[in-house]
């Protein structure tokens, strides 16, 4: 983008490309966070996480220059590190709600409001851009 020199112009040129980047920001945790339930929803927690970024695989040789390949997330991983962001949910929270569950107390909209903020937490970190 060229700049002139009226400072109007420029300030204009400058919020049309901050909005839509925030537009298209937002419009991708929306997705990858929709993509994050729908896993949660299947009930698989061993099943890969297309949707998240991949990681290194630690497990697998290594390639010929030393680095790692990667390797899709599990559900479980990632709903693990949701729980890593400090304004996000947190460990205590998903305790909490396990014991309740275990004593018998029906827990479906507490358990489906922590999941929108695990999704809300992981999405938040986790698109790029």
């Amino acid at each position: 983008m060229d700049y002139t020199t009226n400072p109007i112009v420029d300030a204009d040129r400058h919020l049309t490309a901050t909005d839509t980047y925030l537009e298209d920001r937002a419009r991708a945790e929306r997705a990858m966070s929709d993509d994050f339930l729908a896993a949660t929803r299947a009930g698989r927690v061993d099943a890969p996480a297309v949707f998240a970024p991949r990681v290194p695989d630690r497990v697998a040789p290594k390639k010929l220059d030393g680095s790692h390949y990667k390797r899709y997330q599990t559900v479980a991983e990632v709903m693990g590190e949701s729980l890593d962001y400090g304004d996000g949910p947190t460990t205590a929270e998903v305790m909490g709600l396990l014991c309740r569950v275990a004593k018998g107390e029906p827990q479906t909209a507490a358990a489906r409001e922590l999941l929108n903020r695990m999704a809300a937490s992981f999405a938040k970190y986790n698109v790029e851009g």
